[in-house]
């Protein structure tokens, strides 16, 4: 699997993390926060050991790595092209008519980036101002700035160098923080991703999968004997109805099957397909857990962790942890949810507000998979396999924390009761988790 090293400035890798949550780019991220320009020279022999690509969130950092004399790693950044510039002036000259674009001075409209080609799309006269130094550095960038404030020649500056702000607010410049929306990153993640693979001609990935069945205590042990031969036949069939090939083991707990594939992001769609043949054809119920990742040691502890929380699930249906530690399931259905699990605000608010840790996560799967949906005791119970008084509870807990807002729609009856119906904070969940 694709290893990224991020290095960022603290502020806009808030936003990377946040656009990493909620998308699954099918690789491993590390991360690393620079203070100055200077820091990523260390940074990179820090990283370069530990990675397959580079990645920055701008181009200052960017061009900072290029000038590092014979750099081994292929580097990309949070790209910003002419067409959001022109976006961002267009609606700023109509929300601030006052202020015309030759009375802006930009930091990212630099001479390495041949100044986004403005020229080409705007009159000289409407140009705004730019750094045509050379040599990159925020001290240069905000110099131009302060000159050309001091000298009254500008009114706003638009600034994507985050690590600069706080100089602008130091010399009272009004200021405009740039920063690429959330499609714009997650794209330009997937073409650092695409541009990794393609150098390294990416390895197959071993999926391995636990399935262990769950007997009533009341079943001799004839019939646990019949029911394990029957979930073999099931995998045997199943393997060759799919054209697949994995290797079956037979374990005195559970059954490991070994698969690998080219393809990764098949395995989500097989494996559904998996657990709904298997729940047509095997009597006794069963807990599926997936891993996946290079190593075979690493995919099987990965599916042992899954395994544990389809058994806390509790249904005939199975769960899928990769590299990234990326939660998938429950996978029976076709949209399922996608939890991280290396997410510490999740576990301290779940210690500090009395939440299940898993059930916290499963909660947070559900906003990141649609912030606008609605919520009852009754869907909650569905996705957590608790009862809805349990997930009152929750949701309760929720609401003070203010989390989720009651809607006041009129519901139908249950029990004797109108059902509450509740909906995501978005601004407070992405505040609280991310």
């Amino acid at each position: 699997m694709i290893t990224v090293s991020i290095i960022s400035p603290k502020v806009s890798l808030q936003a990377i993390n946040r656009v990493i949550e909620q998308n699954d780019f099918g690789c491993i991220f590390h991360k690393y926060v620079y203070h100055t320009l200077e820091e990523i020279q260390d940074i990179y022999y820090k990283c370069k050991d530990h990675c397959d690509i580079i990645f920055c969130s701008g181009e200052f950092g960017y061009y900072q790595l290029m000038n590092i004399p014979n750099i081994e790693k292929p580097c990309a950044f949070v790209s910003y092209e002419t067409k959001h510039f022109l976006a961002i002036a267009l609606d700023f000259v109509q929300t601030h008519p006052d202020i015309p674009l030759n009375r802006i001075y930009c930091d990212f409209l630099i001479p390495s980036n041949n100044y986004l080609d403005l020229h080409r799309y705007l009159r000289p006269e409407l140009m705004p101002y730019c750094c045509t130094d050379p040599v990159l550095s925020y001290e240069t960038l905000f110099r131009t700035a302060k000159k050309l404030w001091d000298e009254g020649k500008i009114d706003i500056a638009f600034v994507r160098s985050t690590n600069s702000l706080k100089r602008y607010e130091d010399a009272h410049i009004p200021y405009l923080y740039i920063f690429p929306d959330d499609n714009t990153i997650a794209d330009s993640i997937r073409s650092a991703v695409s541009m990794a693979k393609l150098q390294l001609n990416s390895a197959v990935q071993k999926a391995s999968i636990l399935i262990r069945l769950v007997y009533p205590d009341s079943l001799a042990g004839t019939e646990q004997e019949y029911q394990k031969v029957s979930l073999l036949k099931a995998l045997v069939d199943f393997r060759k109805e799919q054209g697949a090939n994995f290797s079956i083991q037979i374990f005195v707990a559970y059954f490991q099957i070994t698969w690998e594939l080219e393809d990764d992001r098949q395995l989500p769609a097989l494996l559904r397909s998996l657990i709904l043949y298997l729940d047509s054809r095997v009597e006794t119920s069963f807990r599926l857990g997936a891993g996946l990742s290079a190593s075979l040691s690493k995919s099987l502890e990965q599916a042992e962790q899954a395994l544990n929380e389809s058994i806390r699930y509790g249904k005939n249906d199975g769960f899928l942890i990769n590299e990234q530690l990326r939660l998938m399931g429950p996978l029976s259905v076709q949209d399922p949810l996608h939890v991280s699990y290396d997410n510490e605000k999740i576990l301290k608010f779940s210690k500090a507000n009395g939440i299940n840790e898993g059930n916290l996560q499963k909660i947070i799967g559900l906003f990141l998979k649609n912030p606008g949906q609605s919520l009852t005791s009754s869907l909650l119970s569905e996705w957590l396999n608790i009862t809805p008084r349990s997930c009152n509870r929750i949701i309760q807990k929720l609401c003070l924390a203010g989390l989720l807002t009651q809607m006041h729609t009129e519901g139908t009856m249950e029990k004797g009761r109108p059902v509450k119906t509740y909906c995501f904070n978005e601004k407070a969940c992405l505040t609280t988790f991310f």
